[in-house]
């Protein structure tokens, strides 16, 4: 962050001050008034440098002057007043003191939750700053930092000589925390104290008992090098103990006392113990050697009362200042910087005034807090508390690796992004940094006269994803003169890139530039993820229970590529790997949600495919009539349905970034043919509009509230309302679905619990465990020698909760070797062979399914299913295949047995047809390979990459040459994939006649007289303006007609009004 501000001093010399932060960095400069920053080094009169070690250049009078503001400013102890409101779409907090008496004025202002400016006046003295650049990630070092000379930080700000934290007195004097000196906190760092203030904490009656810990930081997990130095414990707001096990400044309780008298008193209470985030506590415990699930948190109890994700909004300290206006103590205030921040090398004094309030602020907190928590809300905050416990075990023991197996992908990784660049480079000529914005801009759209397809927030032409997707995707007109015949492979002969690919793009440099950023995103955000892993063996990794607004988790494990999911294994060689996951979960909760009872009693039978299902109802074609092709297009459209998706959104999904009029045309014909025949479906997305915009929240059906308050703000944009309704219609199925999924994990955590398989084995891991949640699946360890059946009924009694007039959500589960086989459909288990072999096992006790014949057993009961029903036929009409295929026509049958009988590539046969070309097959007794038969490409590696040369003209010095920019047509075009219009018609059900278009307004006259047409236009051109912000687009029937002039301030409803009667006078 780069900040630019003013500093006057008591003697009223003006200083323009610059402050740059970066992590582990920041510079701050005292230059001459009006100079600029970096260069202007003759202007800068004191600076200094703060990194591992602290420099400084000029005049320190200054520096210490300007300290002196800030400590007197924070001895004023004022009430702080804050105001908050939206202004230019933005939503500003700020907060202010102020005491005219004695000249002091101190003003914070944040926007969006981030700092925007700040301003202290106190007498003569004057301080303020104001960002200037959000994100700043260069370290900047002075041009002259050659000049600087290194310093020990100043005696007078800090506890004696290079101590890293300041004095008690300077914090006293700093904050005001006088509130803390009362309290009954107690550092029992004497044996004989700490056992008497923990049979005081035992003993006491209450329903409620506070429990936190300290660390020498955040790296705790099974190999973690951390470590525990105090536990705190409270039974009353105002009273609690440290117990210190890790300090350097004074003594520490024993080994003996932490193992055989404290834990073991922690761990009976348990069942009432509250913290703050006892995700982290939960694994400091485990890193002692003990189990404790703590019943209460603070943490997520805050984000269920108010659902946002904002840096500090659910921070303890934080919460507790916004419930009791009471400062209290932060490391990053006691500390003189975040990169000395060590809890163990504090004093005693300090210690009791940091870490004491922590415990005791929980039994505040949480009955204030659980007031504020709507009633119908509490049950799945519930189910927050108890998830936390299994979040814990998973970020705490993390995920085992094949080592080897990483390291050659990771040289696969680094030669196939290296090969690309080099491709990139012999294709265009440019040997510059293509990760610059600017080096890619000016080839792109100056060079190579690429239209602009996406702008940025500023105007200027986008080279992002989006913008590249899209130019990769437009293909070339004609024939190239010259082609290459080799694709790009990596070093196991994959094709990275096609031939055909590049040869039929018009631009070929983008289609590599596409690829290479997915390879230089796979190095940069996942492979160095798993640094660590050649050491340990394993990944850790964090999950955030509440990672979206919605409840939904976030982890960086949820983005993992195909091929890193590949080297993941189960615990140990001693455990299984099971992966459960829901069948179409958010389909099946729409309809429920929505009450669509043809649908839901459809989702019943497990075999019936929810896709084909919704296909039939439209189209009123019987399941089996549903082709692959109809089903692929459906899949698209019905998942889309959930994210209310657009005509313009959903022909993206089907057609590619390049797609055509015909197919927004397909695609809006698709939406409105689901709508007609959905229509509860269609009426709860309208009413979920209405309770948006009427409460400013909505609600899921276990009771999460998501808010969206700036849907009141006045000036809100219709494009930003319609966003906010799409996001709001998400919540419920999305929301719902999510809480579904915390409710299964708490369950297994529940289920294991109860039946001892939490239990370590030999290798030092749980015996069954939740190692990660993913969207719709369930990532479980297991271990072997338990009978198959038991985990497979453990799956099915944990997922597959009834709820009153819902579908049922079906769970398969699957055994594998490496979570990428997940993917594989063949290993998932049919839910009928599923219920078969859990009765069969309930009925005799005895298990038939292991490791070895997993693969066996499903093979042969999909083939006995097949061979059952075929059989039948057979036995019935003989064995002429037309006459067999005229009655193939079960739901799901029919296109398992086309599946595994596919017809030739090119054969022309339609779906009837592949039913009869199956039929023959199968009669004729031909053998397949496996559930559904693959084959393998023969693939043509382009061995010398100058090759790649023939894509492109030089000229007689050798340099490329595109088009001219004479030749080329530059023309902005729209991707409305969160289109207004089309929110607008659907919640709404009314003709939406006027909208906005990114910077085009456009108005509907498609129904209105030549006479009424006109007045429309003679309306708005009233209001023209020659630098009009929107130019006017005009829809008549199929076409878009430009109205060749702009608009700048027109207002919407009037307009829509005005056009409504004239039509009703047409009429």
């Amino acid at each position: 962050m780069l900040k630019q501000g003013l500093f006057i001093d008591e003697s009223g010399i003006e200083y323009t001050v610059f402050e740059q932060t970066v992590e582990g960095f920041s510079r701050m400069d005292f230059c001459a008034k009006d100079a600029n920053f970096h260069t202007d080094v003759a202007s800068v009169k004191f600076s200094i440098v703060k990194q591992k070690d602290v420099f400084v250049f000029g005049d320190q009078s200054i520096y210490r002057s300007y300290n002196g503001l800030l400590d007197s400013a924070h001895q004023v102890n004022v009430r702080s007043e804050t105001s908050s409101g939206w202004q230019l779409g933005k939503y500003y907090r700020k907060s202010v003191r102020s005491q005219p008496s004695i000249q002091f004025l101190e003003e914070t202002v944040q926007c969006n939750g981030k700092p925007d400016s700040y301003t202290v006046q106190f007498g003569d003295k004057v301080f303020m700053v104001w960002v200037v650049a959000e994100y700043s990630e260069s370290k900047l070092l002075p041009l002259n930092y050659a000049d600087y000379e290194r310093v020990s930080l100043d005696t007078a700000e800090v506890s004696g000589g290079d101590a890293p934290y300041y004095s008690l007195a300077v914090l006293k004097a700093r904050y005001d925390i006088a509130h803390l000196e009362s309290c009954d906190f107690v550092v029992a760092d004497d044996l004989a104290l700490a056992r008497e203030r923990l049979k005081r904490w035992l003993d006491a009656d209450v329903p409620l008992k506070g429990v936190d810990t300290e660390t020498t930081g955040t790296d705790i997990d099974l190999y973690g090098e951390d470590k525990m130095v105090g536990i705190i414990l409270s039974y009353k707001y105002g009273e609690s103990t440290y117990f210190p096990f890790g300090h350097k400044k004074f003594d520490n309780l024993t080994e003996d006392f932490l193992q055989n008298e404290l834990m073991p008193a922690i761990k009976r209470e348990e069942h009432r113990l509250v913290s703050h985030n006892k995700k982290f506590e939960r694994k400091v415990f485990l890193h002692t050697g003990w189990s404790i699930h703590i019943k209460y948190d603070t943490m997520p109890l805050s984000f269920m009362v108010n659902p946002v994700i904002e840096r500090g909004a659910h921070a303890l300290k934080d919460l507790m200042y916004r419930a009791t206006k009471k400062v209290f103590l932060e490391l990053d205030n006691i500390f003189v910087s975040p990169k000395l921040i060590d809890f163990s090398v504090l004093p005693k004094e300090i210690v009791r005034l940091y870490a004491c309030p922590d415990a005791s602020s929980l039994l505040f907190l949480f009955p204030y807090l659980w007031e504020k928590l709507p009633p119908y809300s509490r049950k799945i905050t519930e189910v927050e508390f108890d998830l936390a416990d299994v979040k814990a075990d998973q970020e705490y023991y993390g995920l085992r690796v094949d080592v080897e197996k990483f390291m050659k992908n990771l040289d696969n990784c680094d030669y196939t992004m290296n090969m690309l660049l080099k491709a990139f480079r012999t294709i265009t000529g440019v040997d510059g940094n293509i990760n610059s914005t600017e080096v890619l801009s000016n080839l792109i759209f100056g060079k190579m006269c690429c239209p602009v397809l996406v702008r940025t927030k500023t105007g200027k032409p986008s080279t992002g994803a989006a913008s590249i997707k899209k130019l990769a995707s437009i293909k070339l007109d004609g024939e190239r003169k010259s082609t290459i015949e080799g694709d790009l492979c990596d070093l196991n002969g994959k094709p990275v890139v096609r031939a055909s690919d590049l040869n039929n793009a018009k631009y070929p440099a983008l289609v590599i530039l596409e690829k290479y950023r997915v390879y230089n995103k796979l190095r940069t955000a996942f492979y160095s993820r798993f640094e660590r892993t050649k050491k340990s063996g394993r990944v850790f990794f964090w999950v955030n229970q509440n990672g979206a607004t919605s409840g939904r988790q976030s982890s960086p494990m949820h983005q993992l590529p195909s091929e890193l999911k590949d080297i993941i294994l189960s615990d140990s060689p001693e455990h299984d790997m099971w992966d459960p996951d829901y069948s179409q979960i958010e389909l099946r909760m729409i309809a429920f949600l929505a009450g669509e009872k043809e649908l839901i009693e459809l989702c019943k039978d497990p075999e019936n495919d929810i896709h084909r299902a919704i296909g039939s109802l439209i189209s009123n074609k019987e399941m089996w009539q549903i082709s692959s092709e109809e089903r692929k297009a459906g899949k698209r459209r019905n998942f889309g349905v959930v994210y209310m998706i657009s005509p313009y959104g959903l022909a993206a999904q089907i057609a590619g970034a390049g797609y055509s009029k015909k197919d927004v045309e397909d695609a809006d014909k698709s939406l409105n043919d689901f709508y007609h025949r959905f229509k509860r479906i269609r009426k709860y997305i309208a009413q979920n509009a209405e309770k948006v915009t009427s409460q400013g929240y909505i609600t899921t059906y276990f009771g999460r509230n998501k808010y969206f308050k700036e849907i009141f703000d006045p000036e809100i944009s219709s494009r930003k309302k319609s966003s906010l309704i799409r996001q709001a219609n998400n919540l419920p199925v999305q929301g719902t679905a999510a809480d579904y999924l915390k409710l299964a994990e708490t369950n297994f955590n529940a289920y294991i619990r109860n039946r001892g398989w939490d239990q370590l084995m030999a290798n030092g891991f749980p015996r069954v465990r939740v190692a990660l949640s993913i969207h719709d699946e369930v990532l479980l360890m297991a271990d072997r020698s338990i009978p198959y059946e038991e985990i497979i009924l453990m799956i099915r009694t944990c997922m597959e909760m009834p709820i009153d007039g819902a579908p049922p959500f079906f769970c398969a589960p699957s055994l594998v070797d490496s979570w990428a086989q997940h993917d594989d459909d063949s290993v998932a288990m049919p839910v009928l062979l599923r219920d078969k072999l859990i009765d069969d096992y309930k009925r005799t006790g005895v298990s038939v399914l292991n490791k070895d014949n997993y693969m066996q057993t499903l093979n042969a009961y999909r083939e006995n299913v097949l061979h059952d029903y075929m059989g039948g036929l057979i036995k019935s009409y003989g064995t002429d295949p037309d006459v067999v295929a005229a009655h193939v026509r079960h739901p799901s049958l029919t296109h398992e047995l086309i599946a595994r009988y596919p017809a030739p590539k090119g054969s022309g046969l339609d779906h009837e047809g592949s039913i009869r070309y199956a039929t023959e097959k199968y009669i004729q007794g031909e053998q397949v390979n496996g559930h559904i038969g693959s084959t393998k490409e023969n693939v043509e590696t382009l061995e010398d990459l100058a090759d790649l040369q023939v894509l492109v003209n030089f000229d007689s010095d050798g340099n490329v040459v595109y088009e001219s920019e004479a030749d080329s047509v530059v023309e902005e075009t729209n991707d409305p994939y969160d289109d207004e219009h089309f929110i607008q018609e659907l919640v709404s059900g009314e003709k939406v006649y006027v909208w906005e278009l990114m910077d085009a307004l456009c108005v509907d006259i498609s129904s209105l007289s030549d006479n009424a047409a006109n007045a429309v236009i003679k309306k708005l051109w009233d209001h023209r303006a020659e630098d009009g912000f929107f130019r006017v687009m005009f829809i008549r029937g199929d076409l878009m007609l430009d109205g060749k002039f702009r608009v700048e301030d027109v207002d919407q409803i009037e307009l829509t009004e005005f056009i409504k009667e004239v039509h009703s006078r047409d009429s």
